[in-house]
């Protein structure tokens, strides 16, 4: 694709639509593993919260 300078120009989507496989030019697309993110996030919330808990009761 290029800009109106004629500069070439790239386009990246997220989440893998099925739309981006028949682009035409073709679109670079990223899929996130949303699932795993989260089961991160939640892990860290889960791992911080034990720790905040912890300290508390070691200051009382």
């Amino acid at each position: 694709m290029s800009a109106p300078d004629g500069r070439d120009v790239a386009i990246v989507g997220f989440d893998d639509t099925p739309t981006a496989a028949v682009m035409t030019p073709p679109l670079t697309t990223l899929r996130q593993p949303l699932e795993e993110c989260a089961r991160v996030a939640v892990r860290l919330l889960l791992d911080q919260r034990a720790r905040s808990h912890s300290a508390a009761t070691l200051h009382t």
